[in-house]
């Protein structure tokens, strides 16, 4: 999103723009929109009268196109990731103790499925550790990133928007296991993931009201941390082409 991209941004060389935006609750998106501003642009509130030579509406679409994710990792200049194998935190995405923008979704026997948890990595003995994700200890991109690169090799939680920490910001192995009610069946944090083969996984469950909050098996949860926990997924290779069969495509 910078004017050396002129696919993004319309204009000559040269000329100033803003991104009319929001106010985050949290400073990352702010870190993140600099980043991709550069030095010819700014952040400025959506609030109140503003006038422009040119004016580019962006599409509310998800930005879902591995392209989208890779040049973010360039623009913010991000380190590798260490290898799975050092990396030991198993982090849980709560949705029952504040932050969160809306509420419900919920699990209502949360306690008892993190101790499962935390009892399941004590007999694997591999120095596995369970955190629950606490976004204000990391304010800052960096932070965040800093953290899930050093430190995570999976994430679990209900379905919501602290899971676009673990798409946009988590090592490419980094196993996911997401809780879904199923009178709300939502697929972008699915989409995004197959899309980049990553190693998820979606937990359907049958919410117990009309909040949509959940009462995840932890049988079930274990079951699967038992079998991806560490375990390294193959990493898709460019292709010069594409084998799609363009005749049921047509129809």
């Amino acid at each position: 999103m910078t004017q050396s991209e002129p696919w993004r941004v319309a204009g000559p060389s040269g000329q100033r723009y803003q991104l009319r935006t929001n106010k985050p609750s949290v400073p990352i998106p702010n870190d993140i929109l600099k980043a991709a501003l550069g030095t010819e642009g700014e952040v400025a509130p959506s609030s109140g009268e503003f006038s422009a030579a040119e004016m580019v509406f962006s599409c509310r679409a998800p930005m879902s196109h591995p392209y989208f994710h890779e040049r973010l990792w360039e623009l913010l200049k991000l380190p590798e990731p260490a290898p799975l194998e050092q990396r030991k935190v198993v982090l849980y995405l709560s949705r029952s103790h504040g932050g969160t923008a809306n509420g419900g979704r919920r699990v209502t026997n949360e306690e008892l499925l993190l101790e499962s948890i935390r009892e399941l990595l004590k007999q694997r003995g591999r120095g596995e550790q369970l955190m629950v994700f606490n976004v204000s200890s990391v304010p800052h991109v960096h932070d965040l990133v800093g953290f899930f690169f050093s430190n995570v090799s999976a994430v679990l939680g209900p379905h919501g928007g602290a899971w676009c920490n673990y798409i946009q910001f988590s090592a490419p192995d980094t196993f996911g296991i997401e809780f879904m009610p199923t009178d709300m069946f939502g697929v972008p944090i699915w989409e995004e993931a197959s899309m980049r083969q990553r190693p998820f996984m979606v937990l359907p469950i049958t919410p117990v009201n009309n909040q949509h909050d959940m009462e995840v098996d932890p049988a079930l949860v274990g079951e699967a941390l038992q079998k991806y926990l560490g375990r390294p997924s193959p990493q898709p290779e460019p292709q010069p082409s594409y084998t799609w069969d363009m005749a049921p495509l047509s129809r």
